[in-house]
């Protein structure tokens, strides 16, 4: 008797729909899950990648896509539209909270260099010439 090699495996499930795969997915088969990301991957982390153009972003942002789709597969319906279309709305979802997480970090960041900026002027027009020494400026120069 035949047993079947990893080929022939990876064979069948590449002729599987997605949309089967996915059904799957939302039963808990992990290994559909790794089949559903293998063939569809590629435009995710594309799809990621043109929008941030950073790689790491782009592969974090992918991860998350198929968390969701782990947590949420019983979602799709696949009278509204494939697979392929869920799985853009997925990754669009989950690039809007990066650009909108990234947009948040941005201000904390300038505040922090807004605060020690208007620090290091009350320290001038008061004199505090021990805060303008550790900003750089000699005390002599203020």
């Amino acid at each position: 008797m035949l047993s079947p090699t990893s080929s022939t495996i990876e064979s069948a499930h590449s002729e599987v729909p997605l949309a089967d795969l996915l059904f799957l997915v939302a039963a808990r088969a992990k290994e559909s899950l790794q089949h559903l990301y293998d063939r569809t991957s590629p435009q995710v982390y594309s799809m990621a990648l043109t929008v941030v153009r950073d790689a790491d972003r782009a592969e974090r942002i992918t991860q998350q896509v198929y968390l969701d789709v782990w947590w949420r597969a019983a979602e799709f319906d696949a009278s509204a539209g494939s697979v392929e279309s869920w799985l853009t709305l997925l990754t669009r979802a989950r690039l809007i909270d990066d650009l909108r997480h990234s947009r948040r970090a941005r201000p904390a960041a300038r505040t922090q260099a807004g605060s020690a900026a208007e620090a290091w002027l009350r320290s001038i027009r008061s004199g505090a010439g021990a805060m303008v020494g550790s900003a750089g400026i000699p005390a002599s120069a203020a």
